[in-house]
């Protein structure tokens, strides 16, 4: 927590460690390039401890998405497992007209996490693919649930689940 990843700008200690994150630079003609990652999960976890799980510390993530203008009529949040792909007021970003920037600071433990940014419509539709599009050569994961439901029975049960993946680049 106390080291720069290639992800952050800064760390400043104040009360407790801040994270400034490179800027997200939004570009609705971006084509897809290939980043390995976690498929939208988040780990948590310390070199510096013998349990990650209980000795991982606290960091205040600021998070910054540059824009040439304010989305009409949406508003844009931190999005992914982290926060249980909820929209809430504590992954909300708010636009600075100054920086031309949506802006959040979230207070994450330490570890490793995906994120995208997800915009909120006025009629509560959430759509993902407006800040980072939607390209068919992403690696999926994917769980698949197996339901049985005997003939005169008033319920399904749960027979098998697995999980797989899809990676379009193999």
């Amino acid at each position: 927590i106390r080291n720069n990843s290639l992800n952050v700008v800064k760390i400043i200690k104040k009360d407790i460690f801040h994270h400034y994150l490179y800027p997200f630079e939004f570009n609705p003609f971006r084509k897809y390039s290939y980043n390995p990652d976690i498929n939208g999960q988040f780990v948590i976890r310390t070199l510096e401890a013998k349990d990650s799980k209980t000795e991982a510390d606290y960091a205040m993530i600021h998070f910054t998405l540059s824009v040439e203008e304010a989305f009409s009529e949406r508003e844009v949040y931190v999005y992914g497992a982290f926060n249980d792909f909820k929209i809430t007021d504590e992954n909300k970003m708010y636009f600075d007209p100054e920086e031309r920037a949506y802006k959040a600071n979230i207070l994450l433990k330490q570890g490793f996490y995906n994120y995208t940014f997800a915009t909120k419509e006025t009629n509560g539709n959430i759509n993902t693919n407006d800040v980072n599009g939607s390209f068919y050569e992403t690696e999926n994961e994917y769980t698949v649930i197996v339901y049985y439901k005997p003939f005169g029975s008033f319920f399904e049960r749960v027979v098998g689940i697995g999980t797989g993946f899809f990676d379009q680049n193999r």
